[in-house]
């Protein structure tokens, strides 16, 4: 995470941003990076302090208009939003397995309309999801917050990467990211 963004609260920065869980959050504005994208893609690098299942709501992004999202909500589920469309809910009894708290998790989804997947961890945990969605251009991006800055939807733990792509990667990229060295 660079500092070309506006930080909320007193997050830690050092190779990544450490977010407290209770008001830390990064807002960046946008310039239309995402309002072509029809092949979409993110990748997160992440160490969360809570567990999947802990019952509490947590965004890991948020753009205004709730338009790009990922989300662990309270039933413990990651809802992902893309364009203007909720794409799916992944279970925790899908990624549940794959999930390291207070260690490394590497989160990748990619997404053209009508088909989104998502791996974490070296496991694909979301294939082919067939929302279709349309893109839209968006003024700020969240991270560690929805864009409401709603009370009790904050990111606890280290975000060391996100990042966006208007391209598909694939499960190779995402081994790659893994190992350290792709995308």
């Amino acid at each position: 995470m660079d500092k070309l963004g506006v930080f909320s609260g007193t997050p830690a920065v050092n190779r990544g941003v450490t977010l407290n869980g209770t008001g830390d959050y990064l807002r960046y504005s946008m310039w239309g990076q995402f309002a072509a994208a029809t092949n979409w893609s993110a990748s997160m690098e992440m160490w969360p302090s809570f567990a999947a299942d802990d019952g509490l709501n947590h965004y890991f992004f948020s753009t205004s208009g709730e338009d790009y999202t990922l989300f662990k909500r309270s039933t413990n589920g990651l809802l992902i939003n893309i364009g203007n469309a909720a794409i799916t809910t992944i279970a925790l009894a899908s990624y549940g397995p794959y999930w390291v708290t207070n260690g490394r998790n590497i989160l990748t989804i990619n997404s053209t309309s009508g088909s989104t997947n998502a791996w974490l961890n070296g496991a694909q945990i979301l294939t082919a999801a067939a929302a279709a969605w349309a893109p839209v251009n968006v003024t700020d991006l969240y991270v560690g917050i929805d864009a409401a800055l709603t009370a009790g939807r904050y990111f606890a733990g280290t975000i060391k990467h996100l990042r966006f792509y208007n391209t598909l990667l694939t499960a190779g990229d995402h081994a790659a990211i893994w190992a350290g060295g792709g995308a």
